[in-house]
């Protein structure tokens, strides 16, 4: 597989990068396999730290660049609407004191939170042009799934909002 689709994306030194494998390795027309007997011990946030905010503006960052690469443009249009969702979502977590945003107490603590989710944003799209290029490149060379086969495999494999906003800590 990865001699057909390549390594990891270097855009995406941190964070998402393993995501992003895993999907172009699909599109490709790879299947996986669940191996419920496997272990793998996770330490979230061990690379940063968990209350970084360079951790959380590279995830939002890469979740922008991700996306990008290889939704289909009907999803891409819907991306703002769902960010502003998640955001919603994850603000309510947070004044509940669950998820990512719970972690940041105080005001303050908020603010850096959301500049962060800014900055992250605002670094993809320094870096859609590179990416687009990159899509391009992908669509045409090795991704074997149409729009609506993409649609349907990230509609099957969603998380939930209560899950993305809640329980991500």
């Amino acid at each position: 597989m990865l001699d057909e689709i390549g390594f990891f994306s270097e855009e995406l030194f941190a964070y998402g990068d393993d995501a992003e494998l895993g999907m172009r390795g699909r599109l490709a027309g790879w299947n996986c396999m669940h191996a419920p007997q496997a272990v793998v011990r996770h330490h979230r946030g061990s690379t940063l730290g968990k209350l970084s905010t360079r951790r959380l503006q590279l995830i939002e960052r890469n979740r922008v660049l991700l996306a990008v690469r290889h939704f289909p443009v009907s999803l891409l249009l819907q991306n703002p609407f769902w960010f502003a969702v998640r955001v919603m979502a994850g603000m309510l977590a947070g004044v509940r004191g669950r998820g990512e945003a719970g972690r940041f107490r105080g005001t303050g603590e908020k603010v850096r939170l959301a500049y962060a989710l800014i900055s992250g944003i605002v670094e993809a799209l320094a870096l859609v042009p590179v990416t687009w290029r990159k899509r391009r490149q992908f669509r045409r060379e090795v991704c074997k799934l149409t729009d609506r086969q993409i649609r349907e495999l990230i509609s099957r494999h969603r998380i939930s909002l209560r899950e993305l906003s809640e329980d991500a800590a």
